[in-house]
């Protein structure tokens, strides 16, 4: 990996709070009828007052830098609505930290008193993971609390709770993105800045190229201008923090490899010398398997050869 890839995903990246772009859209109290669209699109529901909407947001829950996104209240329902760029299998878990602090602002509110003996009544939850990041990941697929577990249950796990992960990348799940405008534009934006940081422009220029090409009959063109400063900012961070975590799978990924390596060399050395071979023979035989030259071979004998076997 380039350094200057490694500089480019970790310049902006830090643990301090950030908003997201997915937050500022679906988020916002000025902007109800995007988050009900969503809303609508998600249950083949045709909801049509925003005003139904009570926005419960957590402000100050943090996660690499990012705040949970998007919980609102809307028929007796409790909907946690995250995005992420990058895969994370630990959702749930995360998912279940969330709704442990969204119950117990709910209790609050309500003056709910858990103590008594009537059953109380909490909206039901439903968890769902926008999922926009570069790794290949099918178009719907479920995350489940209890497949964190180190031990798992024998039979019906005693806590559960499930994240449903929809792939939201641009030509994927277009079923849902026609039936949400504000979110088939979000998908556009991101594709055209990551199609134009690809082609050669810098970051800054390709976020201001994509905001300014957003066809004309986009619902969320006029915001992306208005607040352009606003979303040039979380917009490099997001692809900073992106370029970042894929960097850092990409390095352990080599870490991993190059260890593996080691260890078969290692392993294959060993049991040549068990079987008899000669250290010469040794030295073609991993040359072959392993794609080695005559120094490398000659570096791994010297380290895993036992020194009296050196005939």
């Amino acid at each position: 990996m380039s350094d200057s890839k490694k500089k480019a995903g970790s310049a902006a990246v830090n643990r301090e709070q950030k908003d997201r772009l997915f937050r500022l859209i679906f988020g916002s109290a000025e902007h109800k009828d995007w988050l009900l669209s969503l809303y609508n699109a998600l249950n083949g529901s045709d909801y049509s007052d925003p005003d139904q909407l009570v926005i419960n947001t957590l402000k100050n829950t943090v996660y690499l830098g990012m705040k949970n996104d998007v919980s609102f209240l809307i028929n007796d329902t409790l909907n946690l609505y995250e995005q992420q760029s990058s895969f994370n299998p630990n959702m749930p878990l995360r998912s279940f930290m969330y709704l442990s602090n969204l119950y117990s602002g709910y209790v609050d509110q309500e003056g709910i008193d858990l103590y008594r003996s009537a059953l109380a009544k909490v909206p039901t939850p439903y968890c769902v993971c926008f999922y926009n990041g570069l790794a290949a990941r099918p178009e719907e697929e479920t995350l489940k609390l209890s497949d964190m577990f180190t031990k798992p249950y024998k039979g019906e796990s005693m806590v559960e709770l499930v994240v449903k992960m929809i792939n939201i990348n641009y030509g994927r799940n277009m079923k849902l993105l026609n039936a949400c405008r504000p979110l088939l534009d979000y998908s556009l934006y991101v594709k055209m800045v990551r199609e134009n940081v690809k082609n050669g422009m810098a970051l800054e220029k390709a976020v201001d190229q994509a905001i300014d090409a957003m066809p004309a009959d986009s619902v969320i063109s006029s915001y992306l201008k208005n607040h352009r400063a606003e979303v040039k900012n979380v917009s490099i961070f997001e692809y900073n923090e992106a370029e970042h975590l894929r960097n850092t799978y990409e390095d352990g990924y080599d870490e991993g490899v190059n260890y593996g390596l080691k260890e078969g060399i290692k392993v294959t050395i060993e049991l040549n010398h068990e079987i008899n071979r000669s250290r010469q023979e040794t030295a073609e035989y991993i040359m072959k398997k392993f794609s080695l030259d005559s120094k490398q071979a000659e570096e791994y004998l010297k380290a895993y050869w036992p020194e009296k076997e050196e005939s």
